[in-house]
């Protein structure tokens, strides 16, 4: 096929790497210096949330970070960890960097400074295209059960971390109260969380 047909035709759905074309585009970006297009990020971010959550939320410009409660290897987690912003913000940070070797992975920055380390996830062209087809919607069955456990190993990672980040901020149980807060979908898809206090 000529090269300058192959967007025409969609060339990569022919592919089993629907996404391959994308994740070239990102590489050589990242190779170039320059930008990575909006469109990879905020792919890869609805696809995390959705892994994480088990639910289809819309977030795309914060990192829906949920947890079951418990050690279950339950696929469903209503619980609320932290909403983790995308764009830099007050120390936060999820972005798309090189890593040296023409490849690329996700990074989570979770406060300013080095107390607390970037937590990175290689993202292989296998890795790219399950989120991808991810964030369309469906999990796809198609796909070995190894991409599924290392996002929700990169996801066991996150939040050891960012209960690391409770502990240098001092937040603990006050008055014998502990709050826990459960994921809602609003009627955008948006995940939003519901606050409910608990006595212990």
């Amino acid at each position: 096929m000529p090269d300058e047909l192959a967007v025409d035709y969609d060339l990569w759905d022919l592919t089993v790497f629907r996404y391959a074309g994308l994740y070239l585009e990102v590489a050589e970006k990242l190779a170039a210096k320059q930008p990575v297009p909006r469109q990879a990020i905020t792919m890869i971010v609805r696809g995390l949330n959705r892994i994480f959550t088990g639910m289809l939320v819309q977030n795309q410009d914060e990192l829906v970070l949920a947890t079951s409660g418990s050690y279950s290897q339950s696929k469903r987690s209503p619980l609320l960890d932290e909403l983790i912003s995308v764009p830099r913000q007050g120390g936060e940070e999820v972005a798309i960097v090189s890593d040296g070797t023409g490849g690329f992975s996700v990074s989570v920055r979770l406060v300013r400074g080095s107390d607390i380390p970037l937590v990175t996830l290689a993202l292989s062209p296998t890795r790219f295209e399950f989120l991808g087809r991810v964030a369309e919607g469906a999990l796809p069955s198609s796909f070995s059960l190894e991409c599924h456990e290392d996002l929700l190993a990169f996801k066991a990672r996150l939040l050891r971390e960012t209960e690391n980040r409770r502990k240098l901020d001092g937040d603990e149980i006050v008055d014998g109260e502990l709050m826990l807060r459960f994921i809602d979908l609003g009627n955008d898809g948006r995940a939003v969380a519901r606050r409910v206090i608990v006595r212990v």
